[in-house]
């Protein structure tokens, strides 16, 4: 009997120390939420910078994404639901070549609209739509920069080849 005490004992020392190891001060449960909450800040407020460029017309002023890397090139505006009248993507090669470009899980038409090194207009892909995927389409001339912006903007601002365009890029 005596044994079976010392060993209830041994076990609730044992199990009281274990606790005594585990338990944590109220400062470091304080700093724990502290540093969670600066976690949770920054996954959620972090926005990559993303560098855009400016295309002025007579009618009106567009926004665009650029897509200057291989990577975000080939990304373009897949998956994305829907342009704003005024914005698109513009497409910055390193140099000039036959750009091809495709509708790869596009979700809107658009209309596509290939630039020299001058920002001259060297060919106009109008209301490309999703379904013509897998299909390329590619200027006939060498282009440094590809634009794509809502379908029907090229009819709309009056676009044609051979015209400069003001573009801004970074």
């Amino acid at each position: 009997m005596l044994n079976s005490t010392l060993k209830a004992a041994a076990a609730k020392t044992k199990l009281a120390s274990t606790h005594t190891i585990i338990r944590a001060s109220p400062v470091s449960g304080v700093l724990l939420i502290a540093m969670l909450i600066l976690l949770c800040l920054v996954v959620f407020l972090y926005k990559p910078s993303i560098k855009t460029a400016r295309l002025q017309t007579e009618k009106t002023q567009f926004t665009l994404e650029v897509a200057g890397t291989e990577e975000a090139r080939l990304r373009g505006l897949s998956g994305w639901q829907r342009l704003t009248p005024n914005t698109g993507m513009l497409f910055k090669f390193d140099v000039p070549s036959a750009a091809c470009m495709w509708m790869k899980d596009m979700r809107l038409s658009i209309d596509i609209i290939w630039l020299d090194e001058a920002n001259t207009i060297v060919e106009i892909a109008q209301k490309v739509s999703p379904e013509t995927f897998p299909k390329l389409f590619c200027s006939a001339k060498p282009a440094k920069y590809v634009l794509e912006l809502p379908a029907e903007s090229a009819k709309n601002q009056s676009f044609y080849v051979g015209q400069t365009l003001d573009v801004n890029i970074p």
